[in-house]
């Protein structure tokens, strides 16, 4: 598990999220097999661009909205503070922690749902027939599934329960690091030793969504023909 891959030794140091890259290469390898897909049903390169670049922003922005209202007592209790004293920026930058969807915190069902309002959006705006364009996208968002849980377990979130000890399936189960969304959470709710080097064994809930999900991508893309 590592939630940041490398930083950059710029503006007091860049940090690139696991979590983020695993979604850009998800949406890369994603457009590409959709671009695929449109050349062979004769829909053109600049419309399967555009309708991902909007499927994309809207699913983003889904995603974040569900999270941000689902963890929408811990956003509020962060921006009120303690009652510790604080400087305007700190301030400021605690109230806005729900912008910085870099930092992880998308829930699928918000991402898939409003993906799916922008692809019906574009169908009717391009005169497509919806169905159509769905069977371009729908693997490509499986896909990409697969990248985005393959980021959930670098960063440590949407993790599962705690392994029972000496359970047959405890050696696929994973102890999450500091720094990790895990062990915060875990620490955050009285749950976590303070100074604990690790998480107990969880399920790597992540793991086996994205093996699901790749198995998704198969039977459809076979399915699809």
């Amino acid at each position: 598990m590592k939630p940041t891959l490398f930083s950059l030794p710029i503006a007091g140091g860049i940090g690139f999220h696991s979590y983020g890259v695993a979604i850009a290469i998800g949406f890369f390898l994603g457009v590409i097999l959709a671009l695929r897909q449109g050349r062979r049903w004769g829909i053109e390169r600049d419309g399967i661009l555009d309708a991902a670049f909007w499927m994309l922003v809207g699913g983003l922005g889904g995603a974040r909205l569900l999270y941000v209202v689902l963890n929408a007592g811990d956003y509020v209790r962060l921006c009120r503070g303690t009652g510790a004293p604080r400087g305007f920026g700190r301030a400021v930058g605690d109230c806005t922690v729900a912008l910085r969807v870099w930092e992880g915190g998308l829930v699928f069902y918000g991402g898939g749902i409003a993906g799916l309002l922008v692809m019906a959006w574009m169908a009717r705006r391009r005169g497509w027939h919806f169905g159509k364009l769905a069977d371009v996208f729908i693997p490509s968002l499986a896909l990409g599934h697969v990248f985005g849980r393959l980021g959930c377990f670098a960063s440590g979130c949407c993790f599962g329960k705690e392994c029972a000890p000496g359970a047959a399936w405890a050696a696929v189960c994973a102890a999450f690091p500091p720094r990790s969304v895990a062990y915060e959470d875990l620490q955050r709710h009285g749950l976590l030793a303070a100074g604990a080097m690790a998480t107990p064994l969880l399920h790597p809930t992540q793991l086996y969504e994205a093996g699901g999900e790749a198995l998704i991508f198969v039977a459809l893309v076979f399915f699809r023909g």
